[in-house]
């Protein structure tokens, strides 16, 4: 089982306003006179984050996680990120504070995603497509199997907490050689 705690990430300002333009949220109505201080508030929000991953892989054929495997492969990983409570303490209802809840949330499952790929490369396999985990019976097992305290992520009212947590799963898929052509 790998966990790592308070890494860096950034607060991706530009793909925060990319998304409030598409979900048409405009700063002057959220109390905001320009980009620049959305940007300095979005800032402002990252010593809050408390950024962890823990994830362990598993084979295929696991007794009680085998079926989260997104595809058959040779084995799978399954993984949590968090970004710690301090966010909620801003209130999720701000729209701004949601945006980089979800961004900065996104960049920690990334990062955990480069560190399983890079050990299936290792074995010679490659990652099927994310499967995210929602469903709160698999989310309570998981949560036993991968000792997610360590991270302070726990099971509460039937949801993860903290609020700003992140399931995901998958498979390890092995690479197809590739025939050579024999010249003469």
């Amino acid at each position: 089982m790998i966990k790592i705690k308070r890494f860096k990430i950034s607060m991706k300002a530009r793909e925060i306003l990319r998304r409030a333009k598409k979900r048409k949220i405009d700063f002057t109505t959220t109390g905001f006179s320009n980009e620049g201080e959305v940007d300095a508030f979005l800032q402002s929000l990252l010593p809050k984050l408390e950024p962890a991953v823990l994830y362990n892989s598993f084979p295929s054929d696991h007794p009680t996680l085998g079926d989260l495997s997104p595809v058959p492969g040779l084995a799978f990983s399954v993984g949590v990120g968090t970004l710690g409570n301090g966010l909620a303490a801003e209130g999720l209802q701000n729209p701004w504070v949601s945006l980089a809840q979800e961004v900065c949330l996104e960049e920690t499952v990334r990062f955990a995603l480069s560190l399983i790929e890079e050990e299936a490369k290792e074995e010679k396999c490659e990652l099927s497509p994310i499967q995210n985990i929602a469903t709160p019976p698999l989310l309570q097992t998981l949560f036993v199997e991968l000792e997610t305290e360590k991270i302070g992520v726990s099971w509460k009212e039937n949801q993860p907490f903290p609020i700003a947590t992140a399931v995901f799963s998958v498979s390890w898929i092995a690479k197809k050689r590739t025939k050579r052509s024999i010249t003469q």
